[in-house]
């Protein structure tokens, strides 16, 4: 039996021209290429690796800072305990709306961006408020005020525990020697309590205390949809 003899590369070529000279032919040949060239690309783009879609979560506080949170905070109760020579006094309230509602010695008070009132239900009256406490509590002490003693460049300390929380220690200079000093708790991305000494802040005034201490906790943080007390019917006096 004779082996066939294998034609050579120019044969196959030359054969190969005669035949694309087919319309026919030449149009199978077209698409037969077309259909490997898309085989090949899904098949490259089936095996690469694909990195990992993420989410946005539907919280907007997951990602932000303790500081941020804090200071974007729309709604929380509060408690502000004073100590100051010897003496322990207590102001409990709710923040809404950038609206400050609490009570104090067993009277009632209201504070906006503005002002500070003592709130007078029997004859509808906001009247003007002097109490050295308060206007320290709601004007010195306002999350927006507070925000600025806890910058980086004045972080001392950090602590953290076990349970997540945290404890950082700063020191806000007043003079060259006072300082004002915070202990601030932070816990579940936000910040839970915060100590300060207010004693060398308040000798730069000229006001003279052996101790004054202010702790400030707050709760319900962002829980509160709306609020019932409302002072927009009331009369401003004094201002």
């Amino acid at each position: 039996m004779k082996k066939k003899n294998k034609k050579s590369f120019k044969e196959k070529r030359k054969e190969f021209k005669e035949k694309m000279k087919n319309p026919r032919k030449k149009a199978l040949f077209q698409l037969g290429c077309w259909m490997c060239f898309f085989l090949i690309s899904y098949i490259i783009i089936i095996l690469l690796p694909h990195p990992t879609p993420t989410y946005r979560s539907s919280s907007s506080n997951v990602n932000k800072k303790p500081l941020s949170n804090f200071q974007e905070m729309k709604s929380f109760e509060y408690v502000y305990t004073f100590h100051y020579d010897g003496k322990e006094e207590e102001i409990k309230g709710t923040y809404f709306e950038e609206q400050y509602y609490f009570t104090y010695l067993n009277q009632e008070y209201y504070a906006n961006k503005e002002n500070i009132y003592l709130v007078d239900s029997l004859q509808k009256k906001l009247l003007p408020v002097d109490n050295f406490i308060i206007l320290t509590s709601l004007k010195e002490l306002r999350k927006e005020n507070l925000v600025n003693f806890l910058e980086e460049k004045y972080l001392i300390e950090k602590k953290e525990y076990k349970d997540g929380k945290k404890i950082n220690t700063y020191q806000f200079p007043i003079e060259e020697t006072k300082f004002i000093d915070l202990v601030v708790t932070f816990k579940d991305k936000y910040i839970e309590e915060i100590d300060i000494n207010l004693k060398d802040y308040l000798e730069s005034k000229q006001i003279l205390y052996s101790q004054f201490q202010v702790n400030l906790k707050y709760f319900e943080i962002n829980n509160l949809s709306s609020y019932s007390k409302n002072y927009s019917d009331y009369m401003v006096e004094g201002v």
